[in-house]
This record gives structure tokens, sequence and C-alpha cells, in this order.
């Protein structure tokens, strides 16, 4: 083996004492020899290394700091501009796109940011752990790989030794999520948003008198309003209008002819009373009428030989309204006694004679008179007088489908109808009435015409054998069977549905020097049975609900009618 020479091989040996390193002998060494030799103390260079504990604080550090305030920037930033849309409508497809496109990506920011921040800390926090505790190999390959195994998590040690770090590991899966899934994201949906301006919006015009009218001389109702006097009826509302904009809404006072209801004056009680007792004298009976006169009658008129007495219902009509013989809608000078209803169902009762006397402010030539509906039922009486009033009206609409509603009525004053009284002139248009007030009436009668008429119940003699006591109709019939205002409780709980009247077949004749009679009772007493059989129920004509009658009642029902024929004006453009 060949030997190196001294000056082939030197070694250096450096002490880490403290002592001055100039005063540290150098010498180089013969292998061979095992001798020393003196190195020159200038020729000699020394390197110190040095070993750097802990973080950079340009680093690590400031990235958790930076990306934590990026992210509550961010998250502020997006939360102003949410609740900036908030409310806001979108004006075009590309507006309301965008605002979905910039809030999601500024929700996307804000997770980013702090999954950036919890990235930089967790290594961090995790090698200081491992520093102060001691851990297993596998904890400690557990804890490093705890941002991508969520395995990591069923390690007790991990949760018992290291709680913050399986913390912040946890905060990184959660943010994983929510960035696949951003939070607070903005839905456009379809709203109302309120908008007040100034629009033009229709008034009904009342001078067009034959839009109103039939004709130019008559008060009869033209067909357009005849048409909106039965819809509105039948609908038990106010036909459907057209808004200004498929959202909105607005009020307008409306001035027009609505009925009010009261009860008899002492005048028209007395012919009421004269109806009854003329009802009654042809075997149709109200709840006065017979508990009265009838009940424990024994011996009654020849006109009264019947077996099977009749309940009233309803018996409703407007002693002016009939035509008479002339053509102009006047009443006829003689005895009202024709039983024929005309084309708007108007129909003529046995009143006698004098009332328009009685009931009207008269002169030598003329008499003055308030039209109003008379309406009997089973257990009372009232009338419905036109006026002229006004009612503040509530329009609103909401995705086309309209919503009325209305308030009380005010600044009312009666509408009175000038009528000839004098024999042999049947009277004209122009010195008998006002044009104003022909519109008024033609409505006022395209609403009586659903109104007028009887409604009587008899039980069914076909039926006696086996106790099914039905309903029939008997008289002239009443519309009021096609409204909401069946469902009333005048009808639904009049005095006949707890005392149906039931009659007997034994009636004796009349012949000379006596008087027939019938002896009637009441159907349950009669049979000895109770109501709770159904034996007898007047709802199989009286089909409708209660709720389509206001408050239950006939009298309100009937004003709710007249105002809702009114409104209906609006949803036809030949009368504005």
């Amino acid at each position: 083996m060949p030997s190196a020479s001294p000056e082939d091989i030197h070694m250096l040996a450096v002490s880490k004492n403290a002592m001055n390193p100039k005063g540290i002998p150098y010498k180089a060494m013969n292998i061979g020899s095992h001798e020393f030799y003196s190195t020159p103390e200038a020729a000699v260079t020394e390197t110190r290394g040095s070993v750097q504990r802990g973080v950079s604080w340009h680093k690590q550090p400031t990235y958790m700091v930076l990306f934590a305030f990026l992210g509550i920037a961010l998250a502020f930033t997006h939360h102003g501009y949410y609740s900036h849309l908030d409310g806001k409508q979108g004006t075009n497809n590309f507006q309301k796109q965008f605002s979905v496109t910039l809030g999601s990506l500024l929700a996307f920011s804000v997770v980013s940011s702090f999954l950036a921040a919890n990235s930089a800390a967790y290594p961090q926090y995790l090698w200081m752990s491992i520093r102060n505790k001691a851990f297993t190999l596998s904890t400690l390959d557990k804890m490093f790989a705890l941002t991508s195994d969520p395995m990591g998590f069923m390690s007790v040690e991990i949760f018992r030794h290291a709680p913050v770090v399986a913390l912040l590991a946890l905060v990184y899966w959660a943010m994983s999520l929510a960035a696949i899934l951003p939070p607070g994201t903005l839905i456009i949906v379809n709203g109302l948003a309120d908008k007040t301006s100034n629009v033009s919006v229709p008034t009904i015009n009342w001078s067009i008198a034959n839009a109103f009218q039939e004709d130019n001389v008559s008060t009869v109702p033209g067909t357009v309003i005849i048409n909106i006097g039965r819809k509105a009826a039948e609908s038990s509302d106010i036909v459907s209008i057209e808004g200004p904009a498929p959202n909105s809404y607005y009020s307008l006072d409306i001035r027009g002819p609505y009925v009010q209801c009261m009860a008899p004056n002492d005048t028209e009680k007395i012919y009421f009373d004269q109806y009854v007792e003329d009802l009654a004298q042809n075997n149709i009976f109200t709840s006065t009428s017979w508990t009265t006169h009838y009940q424990n009658a024994s011996t009654l008129s020849d006109s009264l030989v019947s077996p099977w007495p009749s309940m009233a219902y309803l018996s409703a009509f407007d002693p002016w309204m009939y035509p008479g013989n002339d053509s102009l809608g006047w009443l006829r000078i003689g005895e009202l006694d024709t039983s024929s209803p005309d084309q708007s169902n108007n129909w003529d009762v046995s009143i006698r004679r004098n009332i328009s006397a009685d009931l009207s402010n008269t002169n030598n030539k003329f008499f003055s008179v308030q039209p109003k509906l008379w309406v009997l039922t089973a257990n009372d009486s009232f009338v419905y007088g036109l006026v002229n009033g006004t009612r503040n009206v509530h329009f609103n609409f909401i995705d086309g489908t309209q919503h009325i509603s209305y308030g009380v009525l005010y600044d009312v004053e009666d509408v009175n109808m000038l009528w000839t009284n004098v024999p042999g002139y049947p009277g004209s248009l122009g010195n008998t009435r006002h044009r104003d007030i022909a519109p008024y009436v033609s409505l006022y009668q395209s609403m009586i015409s659903m109104l007028s008429g009887n409604i009587t119940a008899q039980i069914d003699t076909s039926d006696m054998s086996s106790l099914a006591l039905n309903t029939v109709r008997f008289g002239l019939p009443s519309c009021v069977l096609s409204t909401g205002l069946a469902g009333c409780d005048d009808f639904l709980n009049a005095y006949w549905n707890d005392n149906p009247l039931v009659g007997n077949a034994d009636c004796l004749p009349a012949v000379r020097g006596t008087t027939g009679h019938c002896v009637w009772r009441n159907a349950y007493t009669a049979f000895n049975i109770s109501r709770l059989t159904n034996i007898y129920n007047s709802t199989e004509f009286f089909t409708k609900p209660a709720s389509a009658c206001r408050n239950h009642s006939l009298a309100r029902g009937i004003e709710d009618l007249a105002a809702n024929i009114t409104i209906s004006l609006f949803s036809e453009p030949k009368l504005l």
C-alpha cells in the first residue's frame, strides 16, 4: 500500500471550547512517523455554523393573520352586498345573473381566505404540540394526515392530548365543505314592489243612457246591465275588473246607486199586514199569520179548503215597478191585480190602490216616490230604498287577481221618481222624471230582478204515508236560490224549520149556510216525531253555505249585492 507524504494529507482539529482561536495549535501529521508539525497561524481560515430555532415572521404567521383579516373583510363585503340587494327589483336577466354570480364569488372568496389561514395555522400548531408533548409514531402519523384523512379523528389520543390540533383539523374540513356549498346564496324570486305613480283610472259615465237602459225612453235595464246584475248575484262577488297593472292597488270614492235596508214605517207596515193577510187567504202563511190567526182555528173561510198549507220563506216585490198597460214603465192607475211578472221579474201584488196617495208626495198631477224593494220572510219584513250615496272602494290586484273591499255608505240621499197621477194621461219621459236618475233605476231593476218573487214550501202529499216530508217550491219562483243570499240565516234557520205545517185530508167542504174548513197543524205534533229524525229539512233547496251571506243576514246581504252590482260596472268598458 503506497504511503502518503505529509504534504498530501492534512487533518484539521477544531476545538469547540471557549479558548481563543488564535491560540489553537495546528500541526501537520505524518502518518508514518506519527509526528506533528506546526502550521502557521495565519494560514488557517475559521468557519463557524449556527442553528436557528423559531419561525420566520415574514412567512406563516403573516399568512395566517393576512388571510384571516381578508376573510373577515370579504365576509362583511358579502353581507353588505346582499343587504343592499335584499328587496331590490331586478330590471333585466343580465343584472339578475350578475348579482347571483358576484354573490357566489364573494362567498367562495370568504371561505377560501379562512381556509388558507387555517392551512397556515395547522402545521405550526402541530409542530408546537409535538415539541411540548410526546406522541406515539402512530398518533404522529395520524396527526400529520388529519387534514387529508378523516379517519384520524377516530384516535382518542389526539383528542385527549392535542384537542386544539383536532379542532383546527375539523375547521379545515368544515371550510372545505363550505367551499363546495357557499353560504348565503342569493335567491331571486317573484315579489311585489311598491311603486306609487299617478295614473288615470276610469269612472262610470252615467250619461250614456242607451248603455244602461233598453232604450232612451224607459227605465228597463239594457242587456249589459242585466248581465252584470246576474253575474254579481250568482257569484256573490264583484264581477272581474281589469286593473292598471297585474300587481297594483288604488282607492276610489264611487258615488252611485245603492240600497239601504230599513224597517217599514207605520204606513208601510199597514200595507205589509194587508199583504200577509191576502197570502193567508190563499193558503200561504208566515210565522205571524200562522201563530196569530190560524194555528188554533177550526173553521176557516171556504177559500182555505185545502189539506196542504204553504209555508212562505220569501216574498219580494217593488209595488211601483210593475209596468201595467203602458210601455214606459209607469204604474197603472187601476187596481194591481195582474199575477204575471214582466221581463225584469217585477210582478204585481195585492196592494190596495190608495197606496200611491199614502206612500208618496202628491199634487194634482204627479206623485213622487222612492223605489223600494219590499221583502217578506217567514219571520220578518223590511224594505230596501234606492239611494244615491258614496263608498270608498279599495282595489287591490295581486298577480292579476282582484281583491276589492269597500267602506260604509255615506253622504246618502234618497232617489225619488215622479209618476203621472192624472187618469187618462200615461205621462212621458220629459215631464215625469229627470234623466239623471234613469241609469240608477235601471241598475236597481237589474238587482231586484234577481230577488223578486216567492219562495214557498209545501209538504208533499205523495210522501205522507212514509212520513218523508219533502219540501217543494210553490208559487212564483225567485232567483234568490241561485245567489249567495240562499245561505242567510233567514232561510237556513227560518221559523218553519222547527215548525213545519202539515194538513189533514179530512177537510169539510162548504155547504149552504156553512163554511168549509181544514185542521192544519205542526208536522212534528201531528206525527209525534222530532226534527232529529230529519223528516223535514229546508236545506234541500237552500243549498248555499252560510259563509256566502255577510253576517248571515239577508238585510246586510242585499245591501252588499247592490254595492257589488254598482262596483261591477267598472268591468264593462261601454259604461266608462
